[in-house]
């Protein structure tokens, strides 16, 4: 390596590059769809070879993710188990909560 040589690019195949595509594009219409009130899940580990034939994709074609979306239903939440952000998040330093000045 040298100032005036490019860095070597790691190799990558062309449905991994597709995949991470389609991942960042699922994130950003997640992000879009929650501002509008709605929410979103995005589910793996499900049959792709079934899923295809459910909506009759061709075999070529490659199914990255499946993301549920609609209106949530409050009425039986299930309280949060995850601690206050200011316990989570800090700011600049370990000891300083990112919520103070």
């Amino acid at each position: 390596m040298s100032f005036f040589k490019p860095m070597m690019q790691a190799p990558i195949n062309t449905r991994a590059y597709a995949q991470k595509s389609a991942m960042m594009a699922a994130m950003t219409f997640m992000l879009a769809a929650s501002s509008h009130g709605l929410s979103t899940h995005a589910m793996e580990g499900f049959d792709e070879r079934r899923v295809k034939n459910v909506v009759q994709l061709p075999s070529h074609f490659s199914v990255p993710v499946i993301i549920s979306i609609g209106y949530s239903d409050n009425t039986n939440q299930i309280p949060s188990t995850r601690l206050p952000t200011e316990m989570v998040y800090k700011s600049n330093t370990y000891d300083q909560p990112i919520n103070s000045t």
